[in-house]
């Protein structure tokens, strides 16, 4: 990355992967008939990625030429950078610095003051107790149609832009992009969304 070397410029040597991506959501993109078998390596994909856990929470650091054992460093771009040693605290801090900036916004709105409270009191309700204070596992953070890379037969051959990878907590693994459905969009048009989640679930059950 320095210029201060012979060629003069900066530049990074890099490993090619083959593949491309997709141009829009997966469940459009990718043929019905190969939901399955792509819902099957997203399970694997998940289930290494549950597998690689750390003891709090924060960006991974091995030193500048990746040659130091594995150190957990704060989290510049998060409300809260640490590291962690609780879910509830990342979680916590996160919402908070929202709901800050919501009421900041909409200071006297009671419908924004009321889905704030919401928001907040609703945390309790969706950490995983036994998982609170840990293993945290490794998260990709932006794991979306443009950060995967696919053959033509729709086999799994990369998955790119880990910049903002970090351990976090469990509940964070499970918000993928790709699943999210649509409000505008009708059910029967939500429909492949739906349905490539509930076979990437069903695989993951199968491999535990």
């Amino acid at each position: 990355m320095s210029a201060d070397q012979p060629f003069g410029y900066p530049y990074v040597f890099m490993e090619y992967l083959g593949g491309r991506t997709l141009p829009t959501g997966l469940a459009r993109a990718i043929p019905h008939q190969y939901h399955d078998k792509v819902a099957k390596q997203f399970a694997r994909v998940f289930t290494e990625l549950q597998n690689l856990t750390f003891s709090r929470i924060g960006r991974i650091w091995c030193g500048e030429d990746a040659d130091q054992p594995v150190e957990i460093i704060p989290v510049a771009w998060h409300s809260s950078p640490g590291p962690l040693e609780s879910s509830f605290e990342y979680f916590y801090n996160e919402r908070q610095n929202d709901n800050r900036e919501i009421i900041a916004m909409h200071p006297d709105d009671p419908d924004w003051l009321t889905a704030c409270w919401v928001l907040k009191t609703a945390l309790t309700h969706m950490v995983i107790e036994d998982r609170v204070r840990g293993p945290f596992p490794l998260c990709h953070l932006d794991l979306h149609f443009g950060n995967m890379l696919f053959d033509n037969e729709y086999n799994l051959t990369g998955i790119i832009d880990w910049s903002s990878a970090q351990a976090a907590p469990l509940e964070q693994l499970s918000v993928y992009p790709e699943f999210a459905t649509f409000p505008v969009l009708s059910d029967e048009e939500n429909r492949p969304i739906v349905e490539l989640k509930n076979l990437v679930v069903e695989s993951i059950r199968e491999t535990e």
